[in-house]
């Protein structure tokens, strides 16, 4: 069952992909769970591996979070430019 959630999340991301070839690509998102760690250790019987994905998770969402602020603030930025001339 596990292997199948898996399976299914990279179909998903695969039509997500063909869907967006032509136009704008979709923002990054992240594929696994903080719960995909225990998933993924239970299947490959290697229980070491799941606090090294759920490190990895961890420092991908506190980048994906840093990248989106500071995306934001670039946006909000040129517009009070303008306001203040």
């Amino acid at each position: 069952m596990a292997m199948g959630q898996l399976q299914q999340a990279v179909v998903r991301t695969n039509q997500e992909r063909q869907d967006t070839e032509a136009g704008e690509p979709p923002p990054e998102q992240l594929l696994l769970s903080k719960t995909s760690g225990k998933i993924i250790a239970d299947e490959l019987e290697v229980p070491a591996l799941e606090v090294e994905i759920e490190r990895a998770i961890w420092q991908v969402e506190r980048d994906m979070k840093a990248q989106e602020q500071s995306q934001q603030e670039k946006e909000l930025k040129p517009s009070s430019q303008k306001t203040e001339r």
